[in-house]
């Protein structure tokens, strides 16, 4: 079947400078803006401490879909693949 197919700019803040700007497309990025308050920052380095370590990389890959960096996190997986077959492979 045929179906209609269209296209358009990606809507942007007329008074942020440089705008309009190209998107990061697929969404496997992290980021830490500036302006924000010293707990804040604390958070975010907490995670950025948690996320690579076995348990963090585990809770990221079953949340998401994307698959562990690490082999001691996809050793810790094994019960979670054995529930949900095909989630260890890559798309």
């Amino acid at each position: 079947t045929a179906y209609e197919v269209g296209y358009g700019m990606l809507p942007y803040y007329d008074d942020v400078e440089g705008a309009p700007q190209n998107s990061i497309i697929g969404g496997a990025s992290l980021w830490v803006l500036s302006g924000k308050t010293d707990e804040e920052y604390a958070a975010t380095a907490a995670f950025f401490e948690y996320l690579p370590q076995p348990e963090g990389q585990a809770d990221w890959a079953s949340f998401t879909g994307y698959l562990p960096i690490t082999a001691a996190a996809r050793e810790q997986m094994a019960d979670y693949y054995a529930e949900n077959p095909g989630a260890d492979t890559g798309i």
